[in-house]
């Protein structure tokens, strides 16, 4: 892989009714070691007339780009990643966020060395942040694991993280099959290549990452140290879009037939179920089989290396 200079990082949240997004940008950019090289783009989901547009309450204004949309008019956070990636601009990193979140000192640098450590022409790092209760509550240093959960009603694959004691000595990342939504670092011609799927709601998001990117020819690591810390609180400020918008349940609709489709267990009937398919669809450069095969998932059998997943 050919690095360029400067090495710019473009990170991307999608944030939806959450006041903690200000502190999360600040957080991003007061640690990282070279702030000048990161663009926060954001998509601010929000009620307009009762809450405020983040850049007028923002100091950092010259590294957002920001798109505005009235909650109203939010299909969940599949649609807001893929409007965020169109404030990409070439940048060399693509770094996607949650948008409740907290960054260790140095963060950039950690994950420009870490992704270099992958023995891959094209790497992906991801995993699931470990936990912080506000205001500065962090959670003991560990590494994490994504490991298969179970599968839903619909055939849909649910994900946990498992902890494992940090090591007394250096790692290299590990190799993976899995991906987090909510930290996901990458060389940035990934955005071009594998646009988000704007048509997925929320449950089956990451699955869905994770099968287009290998199979595209992209290679999931697990970062051997500690990124980023995530509130995963239920009793916080922000209304979960389930939560605020009556319409959700079409959207997840056509989100499962999607998924259903990626996964091999149906063909879409509907229209917009079968939207553009080809464009937020597999890649060609290996098989949703070898991806079976290679991660020990059947989505068939609904099993993780011959084992059934039951919630």
């Amino acid at each position: 892989m050919v690095y360029n200079q400067p090495e710019n990082i473009f990170v991307s949240i999608a944030s939806y009714r959450d006041p903690d997004c200000i502190n999360t940008v600040k957080s991003l950019l007061e640690n990282a070691a070279q702030p000048d090289r990161v663009v926060a783009g954001i998509c601010w989901q929000f009620v307009p007339l009762e809450e405020p547009a983040l850049l007028q309450l923002f100091e950092h204004q010259a590294r957002l780009r920001q798109i505005s949309l009235p909650a109203g008019f939010s299909r969940g956070p599949c649609l807001a990643r893929n409007l965020v990636q169109q404030l990409w601009q070439g940048e060399d990193y693509y770094f996607q966020i949650d948008s409740h979140m907290r960054f260790v000192p140095g963060w950039d640098e950690k994950l420009i060395s870490l992704l270099r450590q992958c023995p891959s022409p094209r790497p992906v790092l991801s995993t699931y942040p470990l936990a912080f209760t506000p205001p500065d509550n962090f959670v003991r240093e560990a590494l994490v694991r994504i490991r298969p959960r179970y599968f839903d009603e619909n055939g849909i694959l649910h994900q946990h993280s498992a902890l494992i004691a940090m090591p007394d000595h250096a790692l290299k990342p590990e190799e993976a099959f899995f991906v987090s939504a909510g930290m996901l670092f990458t060389p940035g011609s990934a955005v071009r290549e594998i646009p988000y799927d704007p048509y997925l709601y929320f449950s089956g998001e990451e699955i869905s990452l994770a099968i287009r990117l290998w199979t595209h020819g992209w290679d999931i690591f697990n970062p051997n140290a500690v990124i980023a810390y995530h509130n995963y609180q239920q009793n916080t400020e922000r209304p979960r879009h389930w939560e605020d918008q009556a319409s959700w349940s079409r959207f997840n609709k056509v989100s499962v037939a999607r998924i259903r489709a990626l996964t091999g267990l149906e063909v879409p009937s509907d229209h917009e179920s079968s939207l553009d398919l080809e464009l937020y669809g597999p890649g060609s450069e290996r098989s949703l089989r070898e991806y079976q095969e290679a991660s020990g998932l059947d989505f068939a059998a609904r099993t993780w290396h011959g084992k059934a997943l039951n919630d």
